[in-house]
């Protein structure tokens, strides 16, 4: 060997493919964008009972399956090492966000039913928020504000989000669309820290 070395490649953080944050984030500006619809053109479109409401219902269907499949997907990625709290708060997690779609179709032919649907997945959901999100803040793999994200979401739904939702009969815009905020600073998070982008 003549002495010449070659220096190594410098260490890269491990990437992971955009397409579940992606979804989180389309799944978050898709009904932020058909809230501002419903409280400024077409209230028709959160009001029981008429054909808007029952296409907005198509929409949001597909949007809460796009959020539990991103939600899936960051459960099983977890930004969190491999603890009874991770694993648990995930099933919740996951079992919740698929429930929310069936509790959806419902609001458009029983709005009480689904809305008593809501009332047992949407809790299971953030539980599984909190448990999941106290497993990402502990294991300290995300960074800055995006490591709060999930806790933040899940004691959202159940201090904030679900009280206007009952003193509304279920027909707060804003906190459906606070809702979608936290979905979409979710998303960001999960982007930035697997993509590094």
């Amino acid at each position: 060997m003549s002495g010449i070395s070659i220096p190594a490649a410098p260490a890269r953080r491990r990437t992971r493919p955009a397409w579940a944050p992606m979804l989180l984030i389309g799944a978050a500006v898709v009904p932020l964008l058909l809230t501002a619809t419903a409280a400024t053109i077409d209230p028709g479109l959160a009001r029981p009972g008429g054909s808007h409401f029952l296409a907005s219902g198509v929409v949001m269907c597909l949007v809460d399956l796009a959020v539990a499949i991103g939600f899936t997907a960051l459960a099983l990625q977890a930004p969190a090492r491999p603890t009874v709290l991770r694993w648990l708060g995930g099933a919740l997690l996951v079992a919740g966000s698929f429930g929310t779609v069936p509790a959806e179709a419902l609001l458009r032919v029983d709005f009480d039913l689904g809305n008593a649907v809501f009332g047992v997945v949407g809790p299971a959901q953030a539980l599984g928020l909190v448990l999941f999100g106290i497993a990402v803040v502990v294991a300290r793999q995300w960074t800055s504000w995006r490591r709060f994200a999930p806790l933040a979401l899940g004691l959202y739904v159940p201090f904030v989000m679900m009280p206007l939702l009952i003193a509304s009969q279920g027909l707060s815009l804003g906190a459906l669309a606070g809702y979608h905020a936290f979905v979409l600073a979710i998303g960001i998070a999960y982007l930035r820290e697997s993509t590094g982008a």
